[in-house]
Order: structure tokens, then sequence, then C-alpha cells
């Protein structure tokens, strides 16, 4: 869950924005872009698996 949590810290970062995440597993890119959602920031793309994450 390194994702969603690194998420979770630097949406309280004034002037960031999230444009991408990546992670292997789609669950965990999912969860950090409903973070995002629920703060009412837009969502991020999403990469996720073996081939799209590197």
């Amino acid at each position: 869950m390194h994702g969603p949590d690194a998420v979770e810290r630097m949406r309280h970062i004034n002037g960031v924005e999230i444009v991408a995440l990546g992670e292997m597993c789609e669950e965990k890119t999912k969860a950090a872009n409903q973070i995002l959602e629920k703060a009412g920031l837009p969502k991020a793309q999403e990469f996720f698996g073996d081939e799209n994450y590197r």
C-alpha cells in the first residue's frame, strides 16, 4: 500500500498535483485514485500490472 499511503500524504502539500499513479496491483492504483476523488481532486492516470508499471 505504498502508493495509496503516499497519495494520502502528498495531497496535503500545497501546489502538488498528482497526475499519474503506478503500482503492480490494480486494486492499489484504484485505491489511491479514490483518495484523490474523496478529497475533491482530479483523478490521476492509472498504470498497473507488470508491463504497464515499468
